[in-house]
């Protein structure tokens, strides 16, 4: 019923063409900003400067030192 619905709406082939626009746009704005710092190209770079940002640094050194008495069972911190 809804696929009938927005075949039938005459503003969704503009509605169609202005996100594609703005898809466009952002797709540019992201290229941009990867050029400009290539770590946004990886997500456990983006979590860690968030999680310094946001816990600060005394709390990351110890989530650091945590992780390493754990041996090498993985960064629980940076895990998808």
């Amino acid at each position: 019923m809804t696929g009938k619905h927005y075949d039938t709406d005459p503003q969704m082939v503009k509605r169609r063409f202005m996100m594609a626009q703005w898809t466009a746009w952002l797709d540019k704005l992201a290229d941009e900003a990867v050029a400009r710092d290539p770590k946004l190209r990886y997500p456990e770079a983006i979590r860690e400067a968030v999680y310094r940002k946001k816990y600060g640094e005394d709390r990351w050194k110890a989530a650091l030192e945590h992780i390493s008495a754990e041996s090498n069972r993985g960064f629980p911190i940076l895990r998808s």
